[in-house]
């Protein structure tokens, strides 16, 4: 029974030992970027004719200059390629691949795909809801 015993207390000990080193890290003490390998979310049932669909874009979150309410038409493009053409601020509909995206500074280095949509979807800057 001793043997058992010394056991049992060795076992204890060994689990307390585990428990003090399990205890949680600190924060990361600088900016952590997370990389998702997948594409922009997709919407599948976008109807902007029936339904009054709209994508709404978050002035502050995108910047470039948007600001609530704004009128994108100056700033909206369409083509059958990804390649923006102006300077500036700009979204881009891509029709080629359905999708929607948006450069602070219109260079395609900063360029980030903002949504996909079904195929036969033509977006237009009316679709575009800054927020």
């Amino acid at each position: 029974m001793i043997l058992s015993r010394r056991m049992a207390g060795a076992a204890l000990l060994s689990l307390v030992a585990v428990a003090r080193s399990a205890k949680a890290q600190a924060y990361p003490s600088k900016m952590v970027k997370i990389i998702v390998p997948s594409g922009p979310g997709g919407i599948t049932d976008f109807n902007s004719t029936i339904e009054h669909d709209r994508v709404a874009i978050s002035a502050g979150g995108f910047g470039g200059g948007l600001s609530a309410g704004m009128d994108v038409t100056s700033i909206f493009e369409s083509s059958g390629d990804d390649q923006f053409s102006g300077s500036g601020a700009q979204f881009h509909f891509d029709s080629a691949n359905q999708t929607l995206y948006f450069s602070a500074d219109g260079t395609q280095a900063s360029a980030i795909a903002v949504t996909s949509v079904q195929a036969g979807v033509v977006l237009n800057p009316h679709d575009i809801l800054v927020v």
